[in-house]
């Protein structure tokens, strides 16, 4: 789940690779979706783009 607003519509990907958008709640405040599996453990960055504009967030999501 990521929080913000204007998130309806949003994609997000995870160091580079898609994460599955599941939808947004009506407000428009949080996005849910399925982060990809990723290949090593560590912090990487996370990218959500709306029609509003992007937002990166480094080392935003940590494998383990």
């Amino acid at each position: 789940m990521i929080a913000g607003t204007n998130l309806n519509g949003g994609t997000v990907t995870v160091n580079g690779v898609p994460a599955t958008v599941l939808g947004s709640d009506p407000t428009g405040i949080l996005l849910f979706g399925i982060i990809p599996a990723g290949t090593a453990a560590g912090n990487v960055p996370v990218v959500v783009t709306t029609a509003v504009g992007t937002a990166t967030v480094p080392g935003g999501y940590t494998y383990i």
